[in-house]
Formats: structure tokens, C-alpha cells, sequence
């Protein structure tokens, strides 16, 4: 059984060592602009060169990139109107590396193409056929509604993330290496988790550097930093949905532990303190749609407890003291970081306040009226075209409430193909159909890790991605997840493990 927790730390700071030397690439890049595309060929090239001797360290590399970089311009190539993440690239150079490697010995005769193609062994392969199918008549679709070949590209890119699928099993599923794969996914939320934390205490403190690293995150396109009272910010990455998955993927294991082992002081200290720094995160970006989301996974983790697992008393005395605790422990850190007293603390704010206050649905802010104001212009489109939907590049024109847009149109008129409203989105371009194939992958991946669940109850791997997968679910109802590569990615790995674990591929 794939251990999560008996990290090596030695590689953990390697690994940390690595993605702060790109961060401060990234950096140096937007202080530099002159500089900003050599380092992008650069790092490209270093990419190509490790992915040519250990194709399995240059997917390590593309899934880190995926976890710390949300939107890809990290690092960045601009030219001739052209703005290249290096998303695309890193995407580009390992799908080219792993199909060159694996045409060689088809064409040779060596293997068949079954047995080089090892995700064709998966039992969700049908599943993503068919929902491939409707992406492709999505594409046909949004041609044949004359839609803007640039929207239609811009907005169906990302769902080539799916491709990944394929080199993903046999690098995976080769040699076993999952507690490789745990190690990058602990050292990437790590460093998110330190990234936020010092990007609070640099605004909640009003540096001088301020404004440029307000323009850095948001040119590289890593999230979004939005004054809520006077000296209390709100720091979103989207990229902390993936901190949101590990903290139930953390819970998962601590209740397995409360239930079928002996928890020792010192591991009980370890998933405090672990527990407590993801959950602060998730409060720290204050978006309402990560605690619908947490507040969905906590429910289900209560039935859980119930009905699945029939806990004892004392064990749902024991998890409910633990939830609690690192709640608390959680707003102590934000605000003893957020109230350090060197240098002077900007502004005079109540931090319990703030969070109360976001917490509450106010149709006075802007993003709140933005997206409200989209839904039945959303409805109305889809009711165009319900069974088979728009197509890629459909777009939608709506009153904003965004001061940027209302500075731009004198009535706060916007036409955008992307929307927030995430399986709205997917609906309306992949249409019903589609829209059902997608459902019917997830559906079934949560059919397999609940009835593996029933049937062995420590496992904790299996069920920890489960309540993953429920939260970031419901988060895709309010923000597009699972037509973005970080949705996808996180949904290919689950379905990975689900292979390897329950269906022993």
C-alpha cells in the first residue's frame, strides 16, 4: 500500500530547491522583460534535455509546473503579439518524447501497440473514448457555427490536457513509482502553502515591493490579490484547489488512523500541524466556492463516519476534537502572521470579522453580481442548442459589474467563450450528451473508490481521493475546474491510482 506520509526529505528539498530556482526565473523574467524570453527557451531546452534521458523526471516536472502554476505563464514566451506559456511547451516536449518512444518499437514490431499503449488497459479507457468523441464534435461544432477560429482554439486548448492520459500510465504504472508521485505532490503544496503565506505577510505588512509583486502574480497569471478591508487581502491561486484535495487526502488518513491504528503523539502532532496549514490556505483565499466545496467533502466525511465506517462514539469525538482544533489553529496562524509585529502592520482591521463578512453572500460585490448576471444569459444559449451545445468558441454577452469592463463599455457590456459557471461551460459547448459522458467517467470513478471503500475500510488512499473528487465536483459547479488542466490533471491521477489500487492494472 502507497504510503503518502513516509516522505524523504532529503528529495523533498531538492524538489523545493527546484521550483524556488523557477519562481525566481519567473521573477527575474517580469523584472527583466529583455531577459524573459531567453530563460523561457532555456528552461525549455533543460526540459527537453531531462526528458530525453528520464522521460519519467520530465513528467514530474510538467505535473509540479501543473500544481504551483494555475494558469501556465509562470514562465512565459512574448513576441509578435504572441503570448506562449510554457505550459504548452513542456506539453508539447514530453507528448513528442513519449509518442517518438513508443512508435519506435511498434514500427520495429518489438511490442504491439497494446502492449506499448498501456492506458488502453485501464478500465476507464471506454469512458474517456466516448467523452473524447463529444470534444471532437464540439471542435466540428464550433465551426460549423461559424464561430472565431482564434476563440475556438483559445477555448478548446486546454482540453488537450486530456491527452496526457496516455504517457501518464506507462510512466506511472511502469515501475510503480506512486511514492515518486506523493513526493512531488507534497513539496508542490508546500511550497503554495509558503508562497501564500509570504505573499500575506507581505501585503498585510505594505511593503515597498508591494506593487511589484502584486504585477508579477498577476501577469504570470499564478492568481489573484484583492483588498477586503483596509489591510486584509484576499490571496486566490487557482492552483489551491490542489491544496484543497490534499487536505481531505490528509483527513482521509488521519481518520483511518483514529479508526484501525494506535496514533502516536508524534504522528498526531504531524497531522495537526499538516492539516492545520492546508485548511489555513483554503481560508486564506476566501473564495466561497472552495468552502461550498470544503463544506460538501466535510459532510460526506460525517456520513462516512456513520454509515460506511460505523465509528464508535469516541472515534467521532476524536475527529470532530481534531477538526476543530485545526480550525482554530488554522485563523491563529493567519493571524499571527498577518499581525506579526515587525514591520508595522498595514491598516486596522478585524481578521475574524473579514472572514465573517466574506463568508456572507453580498450582491453588492462586483464578482458576485458578475456572475449572477452571466447564468441566465448562460441558460439562455444553452437552450439554443441543448443535446449537442454550441461548440468550442460559443460565446456569450452579459452586464458586468466588473469595474475593468465597466470602464471599457459604457453599459458594462462583456463577450467572453469562458465562464464560471464550470459545467454550465462544459454543457454549453460539448452540449448534453457530452456533458452526461463527462458525469458518467466521474460517476463511475466514484461508484468504484465507494463500493472499494465498503469492502476495505483502511483504505485510505482510495478514500481520501474520493471526497477529493466529491469537493472539486462541487467547486466546478461555481469555477471552471474540469474543462481547465488543473481539473483534468487532478481527475487523470485519480484515475490512475483507482486503476492501480482498486482494479490492480
Amino acid at each position: 500500500m502507497l504510503s503518502l506520509y513516509n516522505i524523504n526529505f532529503k528529495y523533498l528539498l531538492y524538489i523545493l530547491s527546484a521550483i524556488c530556482g523557477i519562481e525566481v526565473l519567473s521573477f527575474v523574467a517580469y523584472l527583466v522583460p529583455g531577459f524573459s524570453n531567453v530563460i523561457f527557451f532555456w528552461v525549455s531546452f533543460v526540459f527537453l534535455v531531462i526528458g530525453l534521458i528520464r522521460l519519467e523526471f520530465a513528467f514530474y516536472i510538467l505535473l509540479i509546473e501543473l500544481f504551483i502554476g494555475s494558469k501556465g505563464y509562470l514562465i512565459y514566451f512574448e513576441g509578435d503579439g504572441l503570448i506562449m506559456p510554457i505550459r504548452i511547451i513542456f506539453w508539447l516536449i514530453f507528448m513528442g518524447l513519449w509518442f517518438s518512444k513508443i512508435l519506435v518499437p511498434i514500427i520495429k514490431k518489438e511490442k504491439s501497440y497494446t502492449e506499448s499503449i498501456l492506458f488502453l488497459k485501464s478500465n476507464y479507457f471506454n469512458y474517456y473514448v466516448v467523452l473524447g468523441l463529444f470534444v471532437v464534435i464540439g471542435i466540428f461544432n464550433g465551426y460549423l457555427n461559424r464561430n472565431t477560429l482564434d476563440d475556438i482554439f483559445f477555448d478548446f486548448n486546454g482540453w488537450l490536457y486530456f491527452l496526457l492520459v496516455f504517457p501518464a500510465y506507462n510512466v506511472l504504472l511502469k515501475k510503480n513509482r506512486l511514492n515518486e508521485l506523493a513526493l512531488v505532490f507534497a513539496s508542490s503544496m508546500l511550497w503554495i502553502s509558503f508562497k501564500t503565506y509570504l505573499i500575506l505577510y507581505i501585503f498585510s505588512h505594505n511593503f515597498a515591493f508591494l506593487s511589484v509583486v502584486y504585477k508579477w502574480i498577476r501577469t504570470t497569471g499564478v492568481g489573484e490579490i484583492t483588498l477586503v478591508q483596509d489591510g486584509f487581502y484576499r490571496i486566490f491561486f487557482q492552483s489551491h484547489v490542489f491544496v484543497l484535495a490534499a487536505f481531505f487526502v490528509v483527513l482521509a488518513s488521519f481518520a483511518s488512523n483514529v479508526k484501525f491504528e494506535k496514533l502516536k503523539i508524534k504522528t498526531l502532532i504531524g497531522y495537526i500541524l499538516v492539516s492545520a496549514c492546508l485548511l489555513s490556505v483554503i481560508i486564506i483565499t476566501l473564495s466561497r466556492s472552495f468552502w461550498i466545496g470544503l463544506i460538501v467533502g466535510l459532510s460526506v466525511f460525517v456520513y462516512f463516519e456513520v454509515f460506511i465506517f460505523r465509528c464508535t462514539l469516541k472515534e467521532i469525538i476524536v475527529n470532530k476534537v481534531y477538526l476543530i482544533l485545526i480550525f482554530v489553529i488554522s485563523v491563529l496562524m493567519i493571524v499571527s502572521v498577518m499581525k506579526f509585529p515587525y514591520p508595522q502592520v498595514a491598516g486596522n482591521y478585524s481578521t475574524t470579522n473579514s472572514l465573517v463578512n466574506r463568508a456572507k453572500i453580498q450582491n453588492g460585490e462586483d464578482a458576485v453580481s458578475s456572475r449572477w448576471a452571466l447564468l441566465p444569459e448562460l441558460w439562455q444559449k444553452i437552450d439554443e442548442s441543448v443535446l449537442v451545445g454550441g461548440g468550442f468558441g460559443t460565446t456569450v454577452t452579459y452586464i458586468s459589474s466588473d469595474p475593468r469592463v465597466q470602464a471599457s463599455s459604457a453599459i458594462g457590456s462583456y463577450t467572453t467563450y469562458a465562464f464560471e459557471w464550470g459545467w454550465l461551460d462544459i454543457w454549453l459547448k460539448i452540449g448534453l450528451f457530452g456533458l452526461l459522458a463527462y458525469l458518467a467517467l466521474v460517476g463511475r470513478i466514484l461508484i468504484d473508490g465507494l463500493s472499494y471503500i465498503r469492502q476495505h475500510k483502511n483504505s485510505r488512499l482510495v478514500y481520501g481521493l474520493f471526497l477529493s473528487l466529491i469537493c472539486v465536483v462541487i467547486v466546478s459547479i461555481f469555477s471552471p475546474y474540469f474543462n481547465h488542466p488543473l481539473g483534468i490533471g487532478l481527475l487523470i491521477t485519480i484515475t490512475i491510482l483507482y486503476d492501480i489500487i482498486i482494479h490492480k492494472v
